[in-house]
């Protein structure tokens, strides 16, 4: 059971959490709507189908690296840095859990149904094409998981990785933000800016290679997948879980070296 004052920083920091991804998720409607009145042709439908949903509860991770502010305000009302950390991870497991399965609900029930009859196809050829596009069937799936009750279970396999893989997301930028909470504003400006500048070299250079070696890398990275085990979904969950574990450990170390800077 959890203590009155972690549950109390868990609520408040959870219905946070799901109020920026509604305003996000209403934003987005908002911008398809605006977008479509503009266009000469197609409807608000076609225009919604395609909207990237689910990658706003990666994009919610921007929301789990703020920090200091929280910390200063709940260190000065008495609560400690330990149960601050227990109360963020656990709104964290709440709200990314529950937003990411909203997000598959939206897709399932609105998207889906709106690209099929955008495309004149069944909802269920529709629901299996989009599956058989997706990086997870390209990983884990193989040609009779879209047949018959295997259908169902390639569809509960997408969920729990999707869910696994937002909540791992989550948790590492908790760490990354616990981490730069360490630094001062100044110092913070610095990094961050040699991390975009460095960040943004190092894309170029890698995008440079791939374009030089296109080729050869498909055929290794095949090559790969067919040997892995990572291609195995409960082994890449495992990998999932032991670094979601590293991350926690980073935010957990991090936490309870927060101090109360002058900047």
């Amino acid at each position: 059971m959890l203590d009155v004052r972690t549950r109390k920083v868990a609520q408040i920091l959870t219905k946070r959490y799901l109020r920026n991804y509604v305003i996000m998720l209403v934003t987005l409607l908002g911008l398809s709507l605006v977008a479509n009145i503009f266009k000469t042709n197609g409807t608000f439908y076609e225009t919604y189908a395609f909207l990237p949903i689910g990658g706003m509860t990666v994009i919610m991770g921007f929301f789990v690296l703020y920090t200091y502010p929280d910390f200063k305000y709940l260190i000065q009302n008495g609560v400690s840095r330990r149960t601050y950390w227990k109360g963020k991870v656990w709104a964290i497991v709440i709200a990314g859990a529950l937003t990411r399965l909203l997000s598959y609900l939206l897709y399932f029930a609105t998207q889906v149904p709106f690209q099929a009859l955008s495309n004149r196809i069944t909802y269920l050829h529709q629901l299996k094409t989009d599956i058989s596009d997706s990086i997870f069937f390209e990983l884990f799936g193989h040609a009779s998981s879209l047949s018959g009750t295997h259908l169902g279970w390639t569809i509960a396999g997408m969920i729990i990785y999707g869910v696994v893989l937002t909540l791992e997301a989550w948790l590492w930028a908790m760490a990354i933000g616990a981490l730069f909470s360490l630094l001062t504003r100044k110092a913070q400006v610095v990094v961050g800016i040699a991390l975009v500048v460095g960040g943004n070299y190092l894309m170029f250079v890698i995008l440079t290679w791939m374009t030089r070696h296109q080729e050869q890398m498909m055929i290794n990275l095949l090559k790969y997948l067919d040997q892995s085990v990572l291609t195995s979904l409960p082994y890449s969950l495992l990998l999932d879980g032991v670094t979601a574990v590293i991350a926690l450990l980073v935010s957990y170390w991090t936490f309870h070296h927060l101090y109360l800077r002058n900047d």
